[in-house]
């Protein structure tokens, strides 16, 4: 009897510490799931591949954290860099590559591409401290940054759907 009780306790112990693990496991991924933590917008995640066939969601479930592939963020450009830009009449071209190249700043990234089409200007870099990536025309892209009159949209590893 003492010898089942003993193993019992064992089991339990063992059992117990396997929780913990695990919980130190999900507790670790949920806190670390959004790379663009630092910024404040429209939060989108897309789930289960980083291509244009994601799941799309705004709220993430508790399962959802494990199938998140990329992200990205709509910030008003008059809320953006603390109203900085919230005179739209100066949003001009160097304006837009000064508001790209801070958030480059903030990830340390280097840049690939631009590209401008339909009053939107698309800025792909590549950054070491963000995860994963997209090969576009042979490099390496994990951040997408799109400036418009309007809005700015942050992405990793690139902006999905409209910006």
């Amino acid at each position: 009897m003492r010898l089942a009780l003993g193993k019992l306790k064992t089991f339990l112990y063992a059992l117990l510490a396997c929780l913990v693990l695990i919980g130190s496991f999900v507790f670790f991924r949920a806190a670390n799931v959004s790379h663009l933590s630092a910024w404040k917008g429209e939060r989108t995640f897309f789930l289960d591949s980083a291509s244009s066939q994601a799941l799309v969601k705004a709220k993430l479930s508790l399962l959802d954290i494990f199938r998140v592939k990329g992200e990205s963020v709509q910030i008003p450009i008059g809320e953006f860099d603390g109203g900085r830009y919230a005179n739209k009449e100066n949003i001009d071209g160097q304006v837009r590559d000064k508001i790209a190249r801070v958030i480059a700043d903030t990830y340390g990234a280097y840049p690939v591409l631009k590209e401008s089409v339909c009053g939107v200007d698309s800025y792909y870099f590549c950054a070491n401290e963000l995860p994963m990536g997209i090969d576009i025309d042979g490099k390496k892209v994990n951040l997408h940054v799109a400036v418009t009159d309007e809005f700015v949209t942050i992405g990793t590893p690139i902006i999905f759907g409209g910006f």
